[in-house]
Parts: structure tokens; C-alpha cells; sequence
């Protein structure tokens, strides 16, 4: 009965309980900590900190595709250039539309203003050797042909007193110009 009860020496230090092993001739002892068995002979290495964790590998996913990605690194993004182009190209997609967008609203409301004040331009258009240029000019001293309207690529506002510019590229930059070339006839005529 008494064999599976083996009494032991409670040390205050750490909390240690050290028990006798019965049945090696050497009374080797028995660390019990608080969640761990550590035998006499690996004591020195406890007490360097040597500890060993569990590694968990990241299983990373495509972010195009949702796939595993097995074979490359852990960080990577992609499981190849396919789905990279795919991905970046959705990206690129999205600005253009988000670009678009503001300068739909932004030209709506610089038409509305364009009676009252006289903007500051800078046109960049292409010439016939398709050699590009630029011209700073006021709203009230463009007077442009259909021909030349058509080369425009591109409208910056040069804002005096806010230090955003406002650009327009290819449609809304020719639509502006053409608002700008209208409203100066009228005021000519008028």
C-alpha cells in the first residue's frame, strides 16, 4: 500500500518539492516546479534560461486569389506575378475612378465660377510631332481653335492664395477650355 505515497522535503525557496527516487542506487532527486519535471542532471541548464517554444509557421493566404502560398516565404502576398498584376491592377482601377470622380465635381464647380473670376492656367498640350508643351496663361487671354483644344492633355489651376492645385487631365481639361473659349466670346460679343 505504501509504495505509490513517497513523502518529500519541502524547500521554502522557489517553492520546491524534492522527492528520492527509489530505484537507482543514487538518491538522484526530483524537481516538481510549479508545471514542469526537470531531473537533477539538467538543473545547470534551467538555470541559464534555456527554454524552448513551440514555432508556429504563418500559413500566409494570395491576396488575389485566397490560396496557400506553400512555397515562397512566409511574408509573401502573392502566390505569383499573375495574381500580383491582378491584384495591382484592381488598385490602379480604383484611384483612376477615385481621381475621376473629384475632378467631375471639381470642373462642375469651377464652371459655375468661371463668370466671376480670372484664373490662373497652366495648359500642357501636344504638338503635331507630338512634342509636349506647356503655357501659362490667364482665363481671359485664351482665345483657342477647335484644332488646339484637341491637343490639350492636361489643365493645372494654379491657385493664388490655396495651396492646392487643382489639375484636369484629357476630357474634363478640353471641357474646361472649351467653357473658358465660350464664355470669353460671350463676353467679347456682350
Amino acid at each position: 500500500l505504501n509504495k505509490g505515497i513517497v513523502q518529500g522535503i519541502k524547500s521554502t525557496e522557489n517553492n520546491i518539492q524534492f522527492y528520492p527516487l527509489h530505484n537507482t542506487k543514487k538518491a538522484c532527486s526530483v524537481l516538481l516546479s510549479k508545471n514542469r519535471k526537470i531531473s537533477k542532471h539538467t538543473e545547470k541548464n534551467t538555470r541559464k534560461n534555456i527554454t524552448v517554444k513551440n514555432i508556429t509557421v504563418k500559413k500566409s493566404r494570395c491576396m488575389s486569389c485566397k490560396e496557400l502560398i506553400k512555397e515562397k516565404k512566409p511574408s509573401a502576398k502573392f502566390c505569383s506575378p499573375k495574381c500580383k498584376n491582378q491584384h495591382n491592377g484592381k488598385l490602379r482601377t480604383r484611384k483612376n475612378q477615385r481621381k475621376k470622380q473629384e475632378e467631375i465635381k471639381n470642373l462642375n464647380r469651377i464652371i459655375k465660377q468661371l463668370p466671376k473670376t480670372d484664373l490662373s492656367l497652366l495648359i500642357v498640350y501636344r504638338s503635331p510631332e507630338r512634342i509636349l508643351y506647356a503655357d501659362r496663361l490667364r482665363q481671359s487671354e485664351i482665345k483657342a481653335s477647335s484644332d488646339w483644344i484637341r491637343r490639350i492633355t492636361k489643365v493645372v489651376i494654379e491657385s493664388e492664395g490655396i495651396s492646392r492645385e487643382t489639375e484636369f487631365t484629357t476630357v474634363r481639361a478640353k471641357r474646361l477650355i472649351k467653357e473658358i473659349v465660350r464664355s470669353n466670346d460671350v463676353n467679347c460679343t456682350g
